[in-house]
């Protein structure tokens, strides 16, 4: 049980968001905070925050493609 327990654990633990954002993962925000999932959801002149592992990139759009 104690195995199993610890498994479970470590798949858990990889699952973090900052273990996902550490490899290389980021999450693109607007100025509402709502994550972005598609580029329908930005226009060009939208400020958006990026969170990485190691800090926040803030952006102005200068072009949907």
């Amino acid at each position: 049980q104690q195995q199993g327990f610890h498994a479970l654990c470590t798949k858990l633990d990889g699952l973090s968001p900052l273990k996902i954002l550490g490899r290389g993962y980021s999450i693109t925000q607007n100025d509402q905070q709502h994550v972005i999932t598609n580029t329908k959801q930005i226009a060009k002149g939208d400020r958006i925050t990026t969170q990485l592992a190691d800090g926040q990139i803030l952006s102005e759009v200068i072009a949907v493609k």
